[in-house]
Order: structure tokens, then sequence, then C-alpha cells
């Protein structure tokens, strides 16, 4: 499929609005409620409890990825001239895609330390206050921290600018551009088939 039909197509004219105008209402919006998030956590009735640290290190995780990857990533994607595709702009590439990918998978893995340790305390009430203390919640998440460095450090290397004239996808798979473009429009439609089936079963 070539670049002109792809431009043409109802779901890249409906994307590129999306990607125009929403991530700016996404950045004052969520950098807003995450500061919010992070003055009532750290109040004096929620300060000691150990939710309340995950909440704030997730909510500062949240303003970090909305303040410094979501806006170069706004940029590229809708004002990919203002980018020199040369050699010297790979540190930045390499940069931007390691705390991008860090940033998201760490606010992820948060929830899910977060959920896992309610999860706990419902269960086990009675030792909720020993197992879900604000001092094994520091250890949790410093321990996931470097996971998630270990998990995305290949991009400090690997990581390189796509030259001028040719798209992420053709950099990527090359003569199966084609191939991979198709199967990006089916992946969304495949998550929410297997999601549906998750949250129904």
């Amino acid at each position: 499929m070539s670049n002109t039909s792809v431009v043409n197509t109802t779901e890249y004219i409906i994307a590129s609005y999306i990607d125009l105008y929403v991530p700016p209402i996404l950045v004052v919006m969520g950098t807003i409620c995450n500061v919010l998030v992070v003055m009532v956590m750290q109040s004096r009735y929620f300060r000691n409890v150990s939710t309340s640290f995950y909440m704030s290190v997730n909510a500062i995780t949240d303003i970090a990825s909305l303040d410094i990857a979501l806006p170069v990533h706004w940029l590229y994607v809708n004002y990919p001239w203002i980018f020199l595709r040369n050699p010297e702009f790979d540190d930045m590439c390499k940069f931007f895609n390691f705390f991008g990918w860090g940033s998201s998978d760490f606010g992820i893995i948060l929830t899910v330390a977060m959920t896992t340790e309610r999860a706990i305390a419902i269960t086990f009430p009675l030792q909720a206050s020993k197992w879900c203390s604000r001092r094994r919640a520091r250890v949790v998440i410093v321990v996931l921290f470097f996971v998630i460095v270990v998990k995305e450090v290949h991009f400090l290397f690997k990581s390189v600018i796509v030259p001028k004239d040719q798209t992420d996808i053709e950099e990527k798979h090359g003569k199966y551009a084609d191939l991979a473009f198709e199967m990006s429009r089916l992946h969304p439609k495949y998550q929410v088939v297997r999601l549906s089936i998750v949250l129904g079963a």
C-alpha cells in the first residue's frame, strides 16, 4: 500500500485530527489532575498510607510522561519537518524512546503493584498493617523501577531517527511494510476482542 493511499483512508484522517487536538488537552488536564492527586495523597490523612505512596509516584510518573514525552511525540507526529533527520539526532531519539516507553510501562506496573497490595489487604486483613507498609511500598517501587530500566535499556543502543522520506513502518519492516500496515490496522480490533473475552469470562 502506497503512502498516498494510506493518507486518504478515513482511519488516517480521523487519526490525524485526534493526534492534532487531543494531546494538548491531555497535557493540560492530565497535569492538573495529577498534581491534585499528589497534593491529596500527601495530605495528613493519607500521608502514611502505602497506597497513597503508590498513587503519588504514579501521578508523578504520569506528569513526567505528559509534560516531557507527549509534547515531543505530538510535534513529531504533526510537524515532522522541524526535526532534522540526521545521525546527530539519534541521541534524542534514544532518550525519548527510552523515557516514553519506560514511563508508560512504569505507570502500568505501578498500578498492578498497587492493585496487588489492595488485594492482599482485603484477603489478609489481619496481616495488612505488616505486609502493606509504606516502607515495603518504597522497596517494591525501587525494584520495579530497575526492572523497567533493564527492560527498556535496549532503546539507548538500538534507536535511530527515521531517515527522511521513510515511514516508521518502512524503516522497521522493509519490503514487508504493506503487511505490517495491515496488521497494525487489525491489532486494535484484536485487542478489543481479546479484552472482551477476558472481561466477560
